[in-house]
């Protein structure tokens, strides 16, 4: 499934996309998260670094659409965020799904996400540069 809007960054092959995440997230535009475990593969693999734009108001989360990758509080322990496709949307949230379906922990869990679970939307990818 293709991803709109979102840039896979490879430090071994694209030093000048990797200057321009860099830049982007030192002018505080995008924050970061770091990829831990196995629901994402083969989109994001263990390591990756996920540049995300922080969605701070109702109507910004409200933005996404379907097949975009989105950073969420974790519904089953609040004080994580997991990286999530949304599968679907609708006027009260979101139901998103990991593209590992045999091991993620998604919507099939634990139902629709509200909107204000909604933290960021992934921009650019940079592919774990020590793999």
């Amino acid at each position: 499934m293709k991803t709109p809007g979102l840039k896979l960054v490879s430090c071994k092959k694209n030093k000048g996309g990797l200057i321009r995440s860099l830049i982007l997230l030192l002018s505080f535009q995008y924050k970061y998260c770091r990829v831990s475990g196995q629901s994402m593969i083969p989109l994001l693999k263990e390591g990756d670094i996920v540049l995300y734009k922080p969605l701070r108001t109702i109507n910004q989360k409200r933005s996404v659409f379907e097949g975009s990758i989105v950073i969420v509080i974790d519904p089953l322990n609040k004080s994580d965020l997991i990286i999530k496709r949304v599968k679907e949307k609708n006027h009260k949230g979101i139901n998103i799904i990991g593209e590992n379906t045999n091991i993620s922990i998604d919507s099939r869990h634990f139902g629709l996400i509200s909107y204000e679970y909604i933290y960021g939307l992934a921009q650019e990818v940079i592919k774990n540069p020590f793999q």
